[in-house]
């Protein structure tokens, strides 16, 4: 399952109302835009939905209004949520043209049984969303596209620590999984994915590295040598990340690696594993290539592009960085302008004179958004 569009509106009628217009999606997507133009709070709004339809969530957002398109064996899919004061105040599944599911205000609703072949009544509680909680591979197994779907949807923020500041305890037998949804948990990752996958694994993050140019030979796990750690009262087998750098003699650890170069290798970390173990179908990078050079954040972007050609992964970025914006061809490009509380969303599909026009002037992608070409009158009137 591939989602395709997704509109959103929260607080209807209130002065804190804020509105995405039907956002479309292709398989690889930069979402670009001025400052404050909503460009991580559309992201924020993909993984929203997926959180809440996997269960990841621990509660409903105050107010929301999700509307989603999905494509799952050529057949188009329609998910409705709408959420007021953490009730769920209304909630549809189409699949086609036959409604799956539809519930309202006091939890009460219909939705079909295949093992029944009709539809049936139900009532789920109103904190509660009925595309999980009715999860029932019997009588309801087409909800399993949603879950699965959501299950598959990763969100990394480029622009943040993504855990560097944070050490891993190699703790005692039957201590928890790392949360592998969790950006920051980057070493905790490693250490799985070394252990699920082996040397082909860290040879594949060394390769994405030295692709990048970062010229390194390893990654590993070592004990933290150049911070002073304070385990009392009880003794932790702590770890960080490393690496081995061409020219330099001692490992480089994760603590004392620049911001750039953290974040680069903690993408790589999370996307390998999420490769390697086949469960990354839509992956969600907010300010991609922050802190990098053109010359690392190009290739960055030209690596993780590649990686989702080859898989068939849907990849959502987002930037307003010059060096990005002339990294990506233009086609993959959806423009965000904010008029007040309303997100307006420009891309090829519905504004294609536009990007056509603008081909023809020879100018850098970046100008597209510099000189607002979007909003001057259209050349060919």
């Amino acid at each position: 399952m591939i989602l395709q569009q997704i509109a959103y509106r929260q607080f209807r009628n209130d002065p804190r109302e804020w509105t995405l217009e039907p956002l479309q999606l292709q398989q690889i997507n930069l979402i670009v835009g001025r400052n404050t133009s909503g460009k991580s709070r559309a992201l924020s709004i993909v993984n929203g939905l997926a959180n809440t339809l996997s269960g990841r969530a621990t509660s409903l957002s105050l107010s929301s209004e999700f509307d989603a398109l999905f494509r799952q064996d050529a057949e188009e899919w329609r998910y409705v949520l709408a959420i007021e004061n953490q009730n769920v105040t209304h909630e549809s599944l189409i699949r086609g043209k036959n409604v799956l599911l539809e519930r309202h205000d006091n939890g009460e609703g219909l939705i079909y049984s295949e093992e029944m072949d009709k539809m049936m009544r139900f009532q789920t509680p109103v904190t509660s969303v009925a595309a999980f909680t009715r999860l029932d591979a019997i009588q309801h197994g087409f909800l399993r596209h949603l879950k699965d779907w959501a299950d598959a949807t990763f969100y990394y923020p480029f622009g943040r620590d993504l855990g560097q500041g944070l050490l891993g305890s190699f703790g005692h037998e039957g201590a928890p999984q790392p949360n592998i949804y969790d950006a920051t948990q980057t070493s905790a990752v490693f250490k799985k994915a070394e252990k699920e996958f082996g040397q082909d694994y860290v040879s594949a993050v060394v390769a994405d590295m030295r692709a990048i140019g970062y010229s390194i030979s390893t990654v590993k796990l070592v004990a933290p040598t150049t911070i002073q750690v304070v385990t009392a009262p009880i003794q932790l087998n702590l770890y960080c990340l490393a690496v081995q750098e061409d020219r330099l003699k001692s490992l480089t650890e994760q603590i004392d690696m620049s911001q750039g170069m953290f974040r680069a290798l903690s993408i790589f970390i999370h996307l390998n594993f999420g490769l390697f173990s086949r469960r990354a179908g839509c992956v969600i990078i907010d300010d991609i290539g922050e802190g990098l050079d053109f010359a690392r954040s190009d290739a960055l972007i030209k690596t993780v592009v590649s990686k989702a050609e080859k898989t068939r992964m849907q990849l959502l970025m987002a930037s307003n960085d010059r060096f990005v914006m002339n990294s990506v061809p233009l086609k993959y490009w959806t423009l965000l302008d904010r008029e007040g509380s309303t997100v307006h969303v420009y891309n090829e599909g519905n504004s294609r004179d536009k990007f056509e026009d603008f081909r023809f002037t020879g100018l850098n992608n970046f100008d597209f958004l510099a000189t607002d070409f979007i909003r001057t009158e259209d050349s060919r009137t």
